[in-house]
């Protein structure tokens, strides 16, 4: 309800100041540059900017010029407000949704209140310059031409992206909010663009190539651009690199993936040093064990051999000598003799 009632209030002094005060023609365009990634090396920034006065296009140019010349980035993206003026970042932050988390979420990050007006060939400039030095050969167009279509990519190749928004319109007595509600759609078309970028490494210069009118009173009184974010009344933020994720494009081919591992150079052996320290205590059972079992097979061996030896001896024969085998068989026993007698009979004699 708070942001309402404050974005409600900024409209209508926007609309009273345009209705009280006579406008004029841009002399000066405000301008944004950030990125995800960190830049450390620009000879060419400034080292001290205040934001009455103006910075001139060749001091500009060469500052965009050092960030293109590193090609460190996936992605380079100009993107080009018409009639847009420093007094809209203060008049409209809160339309400003998705510019200001990008901002916030930046590691590197410059505003500019005044930039000498640019030529509309600025950017095939740039592009050119990004052609020559880091060889980028795609170049995307996001215009009225294309219905603001951005169509996503998930290959590798690096690309350059110039947008163009649709021009902002001045509020009008009937429409109070019409300046505000088109920032903000215009907000949301380059968070889907920047949001369908495969890669967090991506750098932003955000300007006007086609100025439009300024109010008098916006010259009278020094503006600066979020400085909430841009804290300590700097006009840079530099800041270690927050999003280092990057975006692994699938491969065309897949890679050979062996249905087996391969066998490891190294084998277990019970002479290892860490192997006999890591299991001792089952060696010494293994081994135990393995000593009581031979000694029971050793002791039922030698009781069953002594057992098998006693029940197999037989009695000793009586040795006889060649002549009394001799004599016993010519000589008939004693007792043969004697059931002879007794079988035989004697008849009566009759004569």
């Amino acid at each position: 309800m708070y942001k309402l009632w404050v974005t409600l209030y900024l409209s209508l002094f926007s609309l009273i100041a345009h209705a009280s005060n006579d406008f004029l023609p841009q002399t000066d365009v405000p301008a944004l540059i950030f990125a995800q990634k960190l830049v450390l090396d620009l000879p060419n920034l400034p080292d001290r900017y205040e934001q009455i006065q103006i910075l001139p296009k060749t001091s500009f140019m060469s500052l965009v010029g050092d960030i293109i010349d590193s090609c460190s980035f996936d992605a380079f993206i100009f993107i080009n407000q018409p009639h847009l003026r420093k007094s809209d970042f203060p008049n409209y932050s809160n339309s400003f949704v998705s510019l200001r988390n990008y901002l916030t979420q930046s590691s590197t990050a410059f505003r500019f209140e005044k930039v000498e007006l640019l030529d509309n060939s600025t950017f095939e400039l740039f592009a050119q310059d990004l052609e020559d030095v880091c060889s980028i050969k795609e170049f995307v167009k996001v215009t009225e031409k294309e219905d603001y279509v951005f169509t996503p990519y998930l290959d590798t190749e690096k690309r350059i992206i110039r947008v163009d928004l649709p021009e902002l319109p001045e509020n009008t007595e009937n429409e109070p909010f019409l300046r505000s509600n088109q920032i903000f759609e215009n907000d949301k078309l380059v968070r889907s663009i920047l949001g369908k970028i495969p890669s967090p490494y991506y750098a932003v210069v955000y300007t006007s190539l086609n100025p439009g009118n300024i109010a008098t009173h916006d010259n009278a009184s020094p503006i600066r651009i979020f400085s909430d974010i841009f804290k300590k009344g700097k006009f840079y933020k530099r800041d270690l690199t927050k999003n280092n994720r990057k975006f692994d494009a699938p491969p065309s081919v897949h890679n050979y993936k062996p249905k087996f591992d391969k066998m490891s150079d190294s084998y277990v052996t019970v002479f290892d040093k860490e192997f006999i320290e890591k299991h001792l205590p089952t060696l010494k059972t293994i081994v135990t064990v393995f000593t009581l079992f031979l000694m029971q097979q050793l002791i039922q061996f030698f009781q069953s051999n002594k057992t098998s030896n006693k029940f197999d001896e037989k009695p000793k024969k009586k040795q006889v000598t060649k002549k009394e085998s001799k004599r016993n068989v010519m000589e008939p026993k004693n007792h043969e003799i004697e059931i002879v007698e007794e079988n035989v009979e004697v008849e009566p004699n009759t004569e």
